[in-house]
């Protein structure tokens, strides 16, 4: 049984079992790895909620403006009226103490969305606290849809909602047929997947599907080279920072971690920027939020750089561009949606940071074009490192990836998985509540 009709003629006969499976309660997990269609089965159930109870009443969210911002792309494709939001703006964003920082959220326990059918995406990412908040907005006759692939990471911050989901036995439908050619990167996932050897392309040709190069490197200084390399010649129609991202694996300490590599990768991709002495930013540089939290909008009408009254939230991974510069202080715009905002005082000197590089974790989410990834042999590295972290750091890409560093590190790495060792003890509560409501 399932909410409402699912279509038959969009989807394979497999999808079509997945999609009923995933829609047969009142909370459904739709699951599998890249290439096997969880958008473009989202999407048809997407379709047939919209027929059903119109447009008004489905609301689709991502944990990050970039994942919003890609399932919002494919419904569009399937010609579906809809626009996804990030799970804050959907639920949205107020003064109301959630945190313990002065933030909430309008829509609660006692003030549910007006929804009938509610799908997250790249559920995999959502952490105990923030899902929480978003299942008692959930009204007590609408369907939750979550999609995810559950080999990625788990979440940044504490739990892992969707892998607890799973194991209470909460209806899932499961995609493995692979349906679309996408080269090595999705063989590479399926061979991590499953705890096998992955291959690397052997050189660089995207219309054959050799989308997957491994450049050996001995020594950090050999990959700084390499990389540099690689971010100097990067062919069109690929911008070298908006279509590129460096991924790596620890922020500090080391000579590859993200901090590290942002001061050369700046020198790099914005020499020419106009700086200014009382910071590090330039004008055109790549920043990322490194806090969920409110920041004031520019004020247009003003000469100089100053702030308006107006605030919007700006959420921890949050990536933007550096318009302009001032002595302490930088204008940045934020896209997905767009936001312009006056940063200055402890946010500029703690929350703001460049992100030429950043982790991996902070990849979640989020895809490029081209993705880069930086293996790392520090031993601090080797503490996070495991095959949840560089099976996600392959697939962020949507046309090319790019590893550097030692092949044997990076298979030592898919060796160790950390999603196994998060203890919750959510599944026990979620069947123990299973049992009292059947009894």
């Amino acid at each position: 049984m399932t909410w409402f009709p699912l279509p038959t003629t969009d989807l394979t006969p497999h999808q079509h079992a997945a999609a009923t499976q995933a829609m047969s309660g009142r909370v459904g997990l739709l699951t599998g790895g890249p290439g096997v269609g969880k958008t473009h089965t989202a999407a048809a159930i997407l379709k047939a909620a919209v027929a059903q109870y119109g447009a008004l009443y489905c609301c689709v969210c991502a944990p990050t403006g970039k994942a919003a911002v890609r399932i919002t792309e494919a419904m569009q494709r399937h010609k579906l009226p809809l626009e996804a939001t990030t799970i804050h703006r959907m639920l949205g964003v107020t003064r109301g103490g959630y945190d313990g920082g002065g933030w909430g959220f309008a829509y609660n326990r006692d003030c549910p969305l007006p929804a009938k059918l509610i799908c997250c995406d790249e559920a995999s990412m959502l952490g105990t606290d923030l899902a929480a908040n978003m299942f008692q907005a959930v009204p007590e006759d609408a369907v939750v849809l979550l999609v995810a692939d559950d080999d990625q990471l788990p979440p940044v911050t504490h739990g892992a909602v969707f892998r607890d989901l799973l194991r209470a036995e909460f209806p899932v439908g499961k995609l493995t047929e692979i349906h679309r050619n996408v080269g090595d990167i999705v063989r590479a996932c399926k061979a991590i997947r499953e705890g096998r050897p992955w291959k690397p392309s052997p050189v660089i040709d995207m219309e054959a599907g050799w989308n997957l190069r491994h450049i050996e490197c001995s020594s950090a200084r050999q990959v700084k080279a390499e990389l540099s390399a690689l971010l100097r010649r990067v062919p069109e129609p690929f911008d070298p920072i908006e279509d590129c991202q460096v991924l790596c694996t620890v922020n500090e300490k080391s000579p590859l971690a993200r901090v590290e590599l942002n001061k050369g990768l700046q020198a790099i991709l914005n020499p020419d920027g106009e700086p200014d002495k009382s910071h590090k930013f330039r004008v055109g540089d790549k920043v990322i939020c490194l806090r969920n939290q409110f920041l004031k909008l520019i004020d247009d009408t003003a000469a100089d750089l100053k702030p308006s009254k107006d605030q919007e939230f700006i959420a921890n991974g949050d990536i933007g561009r550096v318009t302009d510069v001032g002595p302490r202080k930088i204008a940045v715009r934020f896209s997905l949606p767009d936001r312009h905002c006056y940063i200055a005082g402890e946010p500029l000197a703690k929350d703001i940071d460049l992100a030429y590089a950043v982790t991996v974790h902070k990849s979640q989410g989020s895809q490029w074009p081209v993705v880069i990834y930086v293996s790392d042999d520090y031993r601090g590295a080797r503490w996070v490192a495991s095959r949840e972290l560089i099976y996600t750091a392959l697939s962020r890409a949507e046309k090319l990836t790019i590893t550097l560093g030692r092949k044997d590190t990076m298979d030592r790495d898919c060796e160790r998985e950390v999603l196994s060792g998060r203890k919750t003890f959510l599944v026990e509560r979620l069947q123990g509540c299973q049992q009292t409501t059947s009894t």
